[in-house]
C-alpha cells in the first residue's frame, strides 16, 4: 500500500510549482485582522481549478463563480477559487486574469490564479492547495464543469454536517441530458476484474435535487473533503501520472472509516474530456491503482453497506 501518510503536504517545499503558488498566496490581501497563521482553518470552501488557455471554459466558470464569495458569506462561510493556470497563453484569458488582480471596488472577490505551473494533475492541485487554500474543506473542480452558480457547492457542504461524511462528489449530466457520473463502481469478474467505470452512464438521468446517495468513490472532477483528511492523507498521490488518483483518495478516506457520498444538485453538465482526449488512458495507472486496492475492494465491508442502502 502508498505510505501516503507520511508523505503530508510539506513534502512540497522547495518545489517550484509550491514556489509559485507561495507567491499568489503571500501578495494576496490579508483578511481583516492579519492573514490567518498556518494551519489554521476558517469555516468555508477552498475550491481549486486547474485550467490551459481554453477561454471558452475558465471564462464562463469564473463569471459563475464571481458572486460565490458574497452567497457563502450569508450563511457565515467563506468562499476562495484558487486557479492553477499551467501556463496560458491566449490573450483572453491573460485578460480575464489582469481583470482578476485589479483591485477596483466591486472587483471580484474569492478568486487567485496561480500562474506558470507545470502540469501533473496530482501535483498540481495538491500545490496549489497546500500553499494558498485557507478554508476547513477543499474542493478539486474541473474547468469543463457547467456549474450554473455557487448553489451546488453550498448545498455539498451542508452535507458535511454529518461528521461521518469524508467526501462528497457531484452529480453529472452530459450535454445531452444523459448520466456522465453519479458514482464510480467496480466490474466483477472477467478480464477487468475489480476495474472502475462511471454507473449508470448514458442512461437517461432522473435527479432528486437536494440529496445524497452512498458510493464507494467518486470523480475528481468535482469532489469536495474535509481539508484535515486531505491533509493528513498527503493530498492526491502523485505516483498517479494521470488517473485513479481521486478512486486512490476515496478508498483511502473509506479506510480511515469515513463515508463517501455523492450529492445531487440536478442537472449539472460535465464536458467530459473537454481537456484530455477521449479513450486517453493509463494502464500503468490502472495496474498500480488495482495492485494497492485489490483486496480492500474484495471485502464485504466495502461492498455490502453500500448494496443494502442503495435497496432500501
Amino acid at each position: 500500500m502508498s505510505s501516503r501518510p507520511a508523505r503530508l503536504l510539506d513534502r512540497y517545499a522547495g518545489t517550484d510549482n509550491l514556489e509559485r503558488a507561495q507567491v499568489v498566496a503571500e501578495s494576496a490581501a490579508a483578511p481583516a485582522g492579519g492573514r490567518r497563521r498556518a494551519g489554521e482553518v476558517a469555516p468555508g470552501l477552498s475550491v481549486a481549478v486547474l485550467t490551459l488557455d481554453r477561454p471558452d471554459l475558465i471564462i464562463p466558470l469564473i463569471e459563475r463563480l464571481s458572486g460565490a464569495a458574497a452567497a457563502f458569506a450569508e450563511h457565515g462561510l467563506g468562499f476562495e477559487l484558487l486557479i492553477g493556470d499551467t501556463g496560458s497563453t491566449d490573450p483572453a484569458v491573460l485578460a480575464a486574469y489582469a481583470d482578476l488582480a485589479q483591485p477596483a471596488a466591486g472587483g471580484v472577490g474569492g478568486i487567485r490564479v496561480v500562474r506558470d505551473l507545470d502540469y501533473h494533475f496530482s501535483r498540481c492541485n495538491n500545490a496549489v492547495l497546500a500553499a494558498a487554500a485557507e478554508h476547513e474543506l477543499f474542493m478539486l473542480l474541473n474547468n469543463d464543469v457547467i456549474l450554473p452558480g455557487p448553489e451546488a457547492l453550498l448545498g455539498m457542504v451542508r452535507c458535511f454536517d454529518d461528521p461521518t461524511l469524508g467526501v462528497i462528489g457531484l452529480a453529472l449530466d452530459f450535454p445531452d441530458g444523459s448520466v456522465q457520473h453519479r458514482r464510480v463502481e467496480f466490474i466483477e469478474g472477467g478480464n477487468h476484474h475489480l476495474m472502475p467505470y462511471h454507473a449508470g452512464a448514458g442512461e437517461p438521468s432522473i435527479h432528486a435535487v437536494g440529496t445524497e446517495a452512498p458510493a464507494i468513490a467518486v470523480t475528481g472532477a468535482a469532489l469536495m473533503i474535509r481539508a484535515e483528511l486531505w491533509r493528513s492523507l498527503g493530498g492526491l498521490d502523485e505516483e498517479y501520472a494521470s488517473e485513479c488518483q481521486d478512486i486512490d483518495l476515496c478508498l483511502a478516506v473509506r479506510r480511515l472509516g469515513r463515508r463517501v457520498a455523492s450529492y445531487d444538485a440536478g442537472p449539472i453538465v460535465h464536458l467530459e474530456n473537454a481537456t484530455r482526449p477521449r479513450g486517453d488512458v493509463s494502464a500503468s495507472d490502472r495496474r498500480l491503482w488495482l495492485r494497492r486496492w485489490q483486496g480492500f475492494l474484495e471485502s464485504d465491508l466495502v461492498w455490502v453497506p453500500e448494496r443494502l442502502a442503495a435497496a432500501r
